[in-house]
């Protein structure tokens, strides 16, 4: 359902109607943590535990199922409330009136999208559960730590997930209209914003570091080692939101293949042989490992901002267009400068039809008082 759902609310984001799809995944999440907490303070359990009378029956299964229904019941709401709206309208005919899968180039650019992506997402995550494995080595504590350390960890991504998806849209827009200037003012305003804002999330992390460990568990032994870990993943989230700036403009420019082995050397070619050194080498702690994971997000934010800066802006815009079934030519729309030129006439032609009723006035009013004398 989630897959879905993300298939087609993606659209949404091509009909600048990112504001109700936030929303809407905004009040799903918070359905979703009410109804849970309410299950569990009052069911949660197995069938076979007693408490207070009542007999638990919330596992982990009908949990399941209540967050299947939730997902199912918003994506209903959410399509709906798009088709009612007009926002998919003019994807319904390739939707469910064609056969999409005859048009060849497009199926085709799709998949050698889509793979480099699916194989970048999978390595990212296969490295998490490997560094799992590691950190078991060194102790139970630690792993129930990592995992905690995860939920803080994915917060961090969706601050500057959202940044990213906005920038790559706005480059490979820029891109397919044939205004490489454009699309290399966008990415490099974006990094801007990018770094500004992963340097606030941290300085926020700083400061309310030890209150942020206490409110995710009560024991104090994990307290004690969150607490430790707090200056490596402030650094590490500088790191990781530089990666994923970098990483969402670069697969804007349609370089999905590069910024896979990109991600796939730093994360398998560094990132782990370090902490697999850190760990069973040299005995590290759990700094060892999440300093690795640092270094594997600094060296690719490094990699990935030497080939963004590199970049060859105008040829990439032919490569987008050719790619697309674009030829760049004034059929397909309008440049930006274009536009701007129709905005200013139009406002020049304003100004002149209110200089002339202002003039028109002003000898109405001269002729009243002639009159008048």
């Amino acid at each position: 359902v989630e897959g879905v759902a993300d298939g087609v609310f993606v659209l949404l984001d091509i009909m600048d109607q990112e504001e109700f799809k936030g929303r809407l995944n905004l009040v799903e999440g918070l359905f979703r943590l009410a109804v849970t907490a309410i299950l569990l303070m009052n069911w949660g359990g197995t069938a076979t535990d007693v408490k207070g009378g009542k007999e638990r029956v919330v596992d982990l299964v009908v949990l399941a199922s209540v967050w299947l229904w939730i997902s199912l019941l918003f994506f209903m709401f959410g399509l709906v409330y798009s088709l009612k709206q007009g926002w998919l309208r003019p994807f319904l005919t390739g939707m469910v009136d064609s056969m999409a899968l005859k048009n060849k180039i497009a199926v085709k650019n799709v998949v050698h999208t889509a793979l480099p992506l699916a194989l970048g997402s999978f390595l990212a995550y296969g490295e998490w559960e490997v560094l799992t494995v590691f950190i078991a080595h060194i102790g139970p504590a630690e792993v129930a730590t990592w995992g905690l350390l995860g939920t803080l960890w994915s917060v961090f991504e969706a601050g500057t997930e959202g940044l990213g998806e906005a920038a790559a849209i706005r480059v490979a827009y820029h891109l397919g209209k044939n205004n490489p200037a454009g699309a290399e003012m966008a990415a490099h305003k974006s990094l801007l914003l990018g770094c500004l804002l992963g340097l606030f999330f941290t300085s926020l992390f700083y400061i309310l570091g030890e209150s942020i460990c206490v409110w995710m568990t009560s024991d104090v032994v994990l307290q004690n080692l969150l607490v430790d870990l707090i200056p490596i993943v402030g650094m590490g989230n500088i790191t990781m939101t530089l990666a994923m700036m970098s990483w969402s403009i670069v697969g804007a420019q349609g370089r999905y293949r590069l910024v896979m082995l990109v991600i796939m050397m730093c994360s398998w070619g560094l990132t782990i042989p370090v902490s697999a050194i850190a760990v069973y080498g040299l005995n590290f702690d759990l700094q060892g490992v999440v300093g690795s994971v640092v270094i594997g997000y600094g060296t690719a934010g490094l990699l990935l901002n030497y080939i963004l800066i590199r970049s060859d802006w105008t040829r990439l815009s032919k490569i987008v267009q050719e790619l697309n079934g674009f030829d760049g030519d004034d059929s397909i729309g309008s440049n930006e400068e274009d536009e701007d030129e129709v905005m200013m006439d139009n406002k020049r032609a304003r100004r002149q039809e209110i200089g002339e009723s202002h003039s028109i006035s002003s000898k109405s009013s001269s002729t009243d008082d002639n009159d008048d004398n």
